[in-house]
C-alpha cells in the first residue's frame, strides 16, 4: 500500500512525527483550464483568506516600505479579519495605494490575477497554497517569506518568485523588484513556474 499526500511539506511532516514514507501528489486548481496570462499592470495582488494565519499583513506593513507598490487583497474573511485590515491601512498611510475587495465572481477574480504584476502569498507553514500554482499558470512571479512551507519549496524549485524572511523593510524590498522589473522580465521569472504547473493534472 502506498501513501500520498498533497505536498512535499506534508509528506515531510508525516515521516517527522508518524514514520511514514509517502509521496506527495500535487492536486491540480480547480480554475487551472480557465486561467491565462495576461498583461502586467501596476498592482499586486493577496488572494486568500484573511485570518491573521494566511499573514496579509505583513504584505500592509511592507507597503509603507515600497513607495511604488499598489496592492489588492482579494478573497473571504470574517467581519473582524476585514475590520483588522482596514484599520492597518489606516494606520500605515496606505489607503490611496491599497484596497480590500473582498470576494470578488470568479471571471472578475481570473482577470485580476491575469493582469496584476505578481502575487503576494506568504502564510505561515502552508500545507499546499494553490495561490501560488493559480499565479505560476497566469506567469506572474510570486513574492512569499521563508516560513511560509509548500509555497517556499514551489519558489525553490522553479526560480519564479522571491523570498525573504518576515521583516517589512526585506518584504518591501522584493516587492520593488517586481517594479523595477520590465514586463519581459517578468516573464522570463514566471517562465519556469508556468511550465511546471501546467504539467500538474490528476
Amino acid at each position: 500500500r502506498k501513501i500520498f499526500t498533497i505536498s512535499e511539506t506534508v509528506s515531510k511532516r508525516l515521516k517527522e512525527y508518524n514514520h511514514y514514507d509517502s509521496t506527495p501528489l500535487f492536486p491540480p486548481p480547480f480554475f487551472a483550464e480557465k486561467i491565462h496570462p495576461g498583461r502586467y499592470n501596476d498592482r499586486v495582488v493577496y488572494i486568500g483568506r484573511m485570518e491573521p494565519n494566511k499573514r496579509p499583513d505583513l504584505l500592509l506593513h511592507a507597503l509603507r516600505y515600497a513607495k511604488k507598490a499598489k496592492v489588492s487583497i482579494i478573497g473571504k474573511g470574517r467581519s473582524e479579519d476585514t475590520e483588522r485590515l482596514m484599520r492597518l491601512i489606516d494606520q500605515c498611510g496606505i489607503d490611496d495605494r491599497c484596497e480590500i475587495l473582498g470576494y470578488l465572481p470568479e471571471e472578475e477574480l481570473l482577470k485580476r490575477l491575469s493582469d496584476c504584476r505578481a502575487l503576494f502569498y506568504a502564510p505561515f507553514d502552508e500545507d499546499y497554497g494553490y495561490a501560488t500554482i493559480e499565479a505560476f499558470l497566469a506567469r506572474k512571479p510570486v513574492i512569499t517569506c521563508d516560513d511560509s512551507g509548500e509555497v517556499v519549496t514551489f519558489i525553490q524549485k522553479t526560480g519564479s518568485g522571491f523570498i525573504s524572511d518576515t521583516h517589512p523593510r526585506n518584504i518591501a524590498s522584493n516587492l520593488m523588484k517586481v517594479y523595477e522589473m520590465s514586463d519581459k522580465e517578468l516573464e522570463d521569472k514566471s517562465d519556469q513556474g508556468y511550465q511546471w504547473a501546467k504539467d500538474i493534472t490528476w
